[in-house]
Parts: C-alpha cells; structure tokens; sequence
C-alpha cells in the first residue's frame, strides 16, 4: 500500500487574478494574455532583494501555504520543496557575464552571486517557508512542471516528506524572450507569447492531512512519460492504464498539440460517450513553459472540486505538457482522497 498524495493547498501569481481560486472564471473573461508584474504583490523590500521568478513563486507560495502549520507546529525536515522552471534566473545569469565581459569578477554585486545559482527560487522557498525536507529543481523542459508534481508524489508516497510545496514559474524577462524566440526560429509563433506567471500546489500525505483537519482538493493519481512517436497519445493511455480509468472528464492540453481535434484523433475513450471537456491555458496565460504543469494542476483541483459537488460522473482529471521534441509527460487527478491508494508502477 501506499501513502496517498492529495493537494491541500494552492496559490498562484498571474495577471488580472487576485487568487488561485478564480482561474477558472479568468479562462472565460476574454482577456488576452499579458505580463505580470510581481513586485505589486511581493513587497518594495523583497523586489529589492530577488529576481523576478523568485518574487513570482513567492506570491503564490505565499497562497498556497496559507493555514498551512510552520515550525512549531510541524517538524520542517518534513516538509519539502521542488520547483519547476526551465528561465527562471537566467536574467541574473546573463547580467553576470556581461559584467565579466566588460570587466573583471571585482564588478559583479555581492547581492547577484547568490542569485546566479541555478536552485536559486527552491532555496529561497525553503529558507522562507522553513522546509528543510527534500529540495528539488526540475528543469527539463516543457514536461518539467508535471514532472514536478510526480517527483513531489513520490516523496509523500515514499514517506521521504510529509508535504511538499510545489511551484510552476517562469519570467518574461528580455533573456527568456530572445532564447525561445531564437528556439522557435526567430518566427515570433508559440514560444514568443511567453508573459510570466506562477502557480503552487501543496502536496501532502493524505493520513497527516485528515489528522490536521484540513481540507482536500484533488488527490494525485498515476503517472508516465513518453519520447519518440506520438509521445502525447501514448503518454495519456500509459497513465489512464496505470490509473484504471479509462472516461476522463477533463482535459488540459499540452501548448503545442492541444486542440479539441486531437482528442478526437487521440482514440481515447469518452466519459459517457461524449469527448472530455479540454481546457488550453495557453488562452489565457500565453505560454507558461516549465509552470504549465503546475498551473495545470491549480485548474484540475478546481474542476475536480467543482465536479464533486455537481457532476458526480466527472470523476478524473488528465493533465498533460511537453512536445514532440521533448517528450509528454501526464498525470492524472482524482477527486478526493481517503488515506491509502492501491500499490501501483511508478
């Protein structure tokens, strides 16, 4: 048997959105997508001291683990910390070799070093927050976000942490923007909408959430990853086998290959005969690159709530991210979670 992972907790930092809670409604408010700014809602004297990610993961960090007991209350070494950007501090980084460019290392800022290394926003978290458990960087690309979530799962399930935070963040910065738009061939297609944003989840072992008291939105179910040939496809049917459900009700497409259309194309079976309903993110939140999964993850636990309550059928979730380059990487969701899952395949 293992420990079930269940999501007690999200947040998140994005333009237009006050709190994680209404996502869902801005996919619907017709607004294009657009840079947030974080430094409104991390505080003169934190923008003063981190770069842009940092300050973004720390808005919706600060969500996520509202309520949430700190040191004190819970023992930090169990509780964790992974984080998956792909951008995050390359703004720094570039800064830091320009400066070695014109002169010598005497020139860099004592304040930018620190900043330079590549755990840079994980660290910061922890220090934070107080989590001094497991301490991870996904950086893998466009799959790194859902990874992420999987990673943090399997630290709850292996009882290596009792909750883990998990967050999605990448800068608009101007570094970001030349890297993918020169990735994408200089077009200015896809990659080149990249704005900015973070999304957070806790993830917690189910037995220590029920004796808290607190409050379950979703819990994480099976996982895969997939390379080569129709890594989406393969990658969803991999994880709906795991998972034994085989009717999803939602879901979250991928930026590159996500379209209604392909749900079609993608042979999988329909919950109640009918297609999923399929959400793009991208709509609303440009390209969110190595946060995607994360804030994929904020929309299934709302969805799943909301299914709970009046759709009692629209029981799963199917999140999904990466490329035909990258490989595809899903996870599914479920609503609930009572304690202990069944022993499956990681």
């Amino acid at each position: 048997m293992h420990e079930q992972a269940v999501v007690t907790g999200r947040g998140l930092a994005a333009a237009g959105i006050d709190r994680a809670a209404d996502l869902l409604d801005a996919l619907e408010d017709g607004h294009e997508p657009r840079a947030f700014d974080p430094r409104g809602r991390g505080g003169e004297r934190r923008s003063r001291y981190h770069d842009a990610a940092t300050l973004m993961a720390l808005c919706a960090a600060t969500e996520a683990l509202d309520g949430m007991p700190r040191a004190g209350d819970d023992h930090g070494e169990t509780a964790g910390v992974v984080v998956s950007s792909n951008l995050g501090n390359l703004d720094t980084v570039c800064r830091a070799v320009e400066v070695l460019r014109r002169g010598s290392a005497e020139a860099l800022s004592p304040m930018d070093l620190p900043k330079a290394s590549s755990n840079v926003i994980a660290s910061t978290l922890a220090i934070q927050f107080e989590c001094r458990g497991v301490n991870l960087t996904v950086c893998n690309g466009a799959s790194s976000g859902t990874d992420a979530l999987y990673l943090a799962a399997v630290a709850v399930r292996a009882g290596r942490a009792r909750r883990v935070l998990v967050v999605g963040v990448e800068a608009a910065h101007p570094p970001a923007r030349r890297l993918l738009e020169a990735a994408d061939g200089g077009g200015g297609n896809g990659k080149a909408r990249l704005v900015g944003g973070a999304a957070a989840v806790v993830i917690e072992a189910a037995a220590a959430a029920s004796s808290r008291g607190a409050r379950t939105y979703a819990r994480i179910d099976a996982y895969a990853h997939h390379m080569g040939q129709s890594p989406v496809v393969r990658s969803v049917d991999a994880a709906l086998q795991r998972a034994g459900e085989r009717r999803p009700g939602l879901w979250i497409v991928p930026e590159e290959d996500g379209s209604s259309a392909d749900v079609e194309r993608s042979g999988l079976p329909f919950d109640g005969g009918l297609p999923p309903r399929v959400l793009d993110l991208s709509v609303r939140f440009g390209l969110l690159y190595g946060a995607l999964g994360v804030f994929q993850c904020v929309a299934a636990s709302l969805w799943l709530q909301s299914a709970a309550t009046n759709d009692g059928h629209c029981r799963t979730a199917v999140l999904t991210s990466g490329s035909r380059r990258e490989g595809a990487s899903r996870l599914v969701m479920r609503v609930g979670g009572d304690g202990h899952s069944q022993c499956q395949s990681e």
